[in-house]
């Protein structure tokens, strides 16, 4: 595989088969659009934190209406907070040191106040044979 730059399309998107997913992708998406739409998902009661693109790569004359958008819905969340972020679309590519800030910050507010953490995935400790 060629790597491809940020800014690229990785090149085997553009094989039959990355071309085929790409359109299962797509239906799959089209299908469920009615139901999230009749029963859409439950807001978050945890702290978040929307990072926007301050860069996207398309509809770039639409990119100020796109954070008025993402800015009303973070203020329906009960604990919601909007930033840009200097970067295109792959936020996480291009400035994954912000992402991980970001989410060591929510991380870090969740220890503080008793949230909550993530599950315990550690095997069971071994018991021993009697």
């Amino acid at each position: 595989m060629r790597r491809a730059g940020l800014d690229q399309t990785p090149s085997e998107d553009f094989t039959p088969a990355g071309i085929a997913q790409t359109r299962k992708e797509f239906k799959a998406v089209a299908a469920a659009i009615h139901q999230f739409r009749a029963e859409p998902p439950v807001l978050p009661a945890c702290p978040t934190v929307l990072l926007s693109a301050s860069r996207p790569l398309r509809r770039r004359e639409n990119r100020h209406l796109i954070a008025e958008h993402q800015r009303r819905y973070v203020e329906t969340l009960p604990d919601g907070r909007f930033e840009q972020v200097d970067s295109s679309h792959f936020i996480q590519a291009e400035q994954p040191a912000i992402v991980a800030e970001k989410v060591r910050h929510l991380l870090d507010g969740a220890s503080r106040t008793g949230a909550p953490g993530p599950p315990d995935r550690s095997p069971p400790p071994a018991q021993s044979a009697g």
